[in-house]
């Protein structure tokens, strides 16, 4: 399309896909968010030379509407911004806390460094959000209008109340009948995530196949060294056993005498595995990386173990003979 044309078919797609039935919001974007690449561009403050890297997406009033991402200071762009030269731009919280420390950034300004350099007005600050990175919202972010200069690939968003693929369906055919001969992709927006998830995925299972051989290392070392040492207690058994106390008292003796440390071992674990869990952090997506769940089960499981190996040869210790078991070394 030559550019005139292109502003008017983006303006009539935008228009029949809004017309749909169960169509909520049609958004322009430059950049879909958690698309794989990224989009960034060089900004400075006005008072200062220094440049820094910003990631950058034009997109249109409607798509904070689409994605449910509140405006939190000041206000969206305007038709008269979408349609002239870029002159007014949107950040985002972190961005705003980044440059703007204990200010309001809204009437402000930025300077794009490009040949000529652009001054743009700051209107608005949007709520963080996971649109760049799937496990970062703190990156300096920037939103500029999407209009006429951004046509070379159109990208829309449209928020839909009907299931997706009958509404994939009837935006496959809206597009046919504005042009049979357009290559158009669509698909939901939470496919984007699989980009992330394949390797997250590949390092989970790695991760759960080396948690699994540790644990079991582990169980078995703690099964190993306390079993051993009641059996070396089966002589003291013996002797109280043969000066009159009872199986339950002696029980409960070496049970109390060999959980002790191996709770120590389990608290000192514990912490050590919260203080090494922020190393997995940036791998964690919608969890935290105190997962109450994981650290009290796996507590409680090498407590059982440490209770099995304490039960299993004290039982037996208390069944033998007491004459047998003070013969024993």
């Amino acid at each position: 399309y030559s550019d005139a044309n292109a502003d008017v078919f983006r303006k009539q797609m935008i228009e029949r896909l809004a017309s749909l039935p169960g169509v909520r919001a049609v958004a322009q974007v430059s950049k879909v968010p958690l698309s794989p690449g990224r989009t960034q561009g060089t900004f400075r403050l006005p008072a200062q030379e220094q440049t820094q890297e910003f990631d950058v997406n034009a997109v249109s009033p409607e798509y904070f509407a689409v994605l449910g991402l509140p405006i939190v200071s000041g206000r969206t762009f305007t038709r008269a911004e979408l349609d002239g030269e870029a002159r007014a731009a949107m950040v985002t919280e972190a961005t705003a806390r980044r440059f703007w420390p204990g200010q309001d950034p809204v009437g402000r300004t930025i300077v794009a460094a490009t040949s000529p350099e652009t001054v743009l007005e700051i209107v608005g600050i949007v709520r963080d959000a996971h649109v760049s990175h799937v496990a970062n919202t703190e990156s300096a972010y920037l939103y500029l209008p999407a209009g006429p200069s951004v046509q070379r690939r159109l990208a829309l968003l449209v928020r839909g109340e009907a299931d997706s693929e009958p509404l994939a369906r009837s935006i496959r055919s809206t597009i046919e009948r504005l042009d049979a001969g357009l290559l158009a992709q669509v698909q939901p927006l939470g496919a984007n995530l699989d980009f992330w998830r394949r390797v997250s995925r590949s390092v989970a299972t790695l991760a759960g196949s080396l948690s699994a051989l540790a644990l079991v290392l582990a169980s078995s070392g703690v099964y190993g060294v306390v079993s051993y040492i009641v059996i070396r207690r089966r002589r003291e058994v013996g002797i109280r056993m043969a000066l009159g106390a009872s199986s339950r008292a002696v029980h409960a003796l070496v049970l109390r005498d060999t959980l002790r440390p191996a709770g120590i071992g389990v608290v000192l674990g514990v912490l050590a595995a919260g203080a090494s869990s922020r190393l997995l952090e940036r791998s964690l997506f919608g969890i935290s990386p105190f997962d109450p769940i994981a650290f009290v089960a796996s507590a409680l499981f090498m407590l059982i173990v440490a209770t099995m190996a304490t039960a299993l040869p004290t039982r037996k210790a208390l069944k033998a003979d007491p004459v047998t078991a003070l013969r024993h070394d």
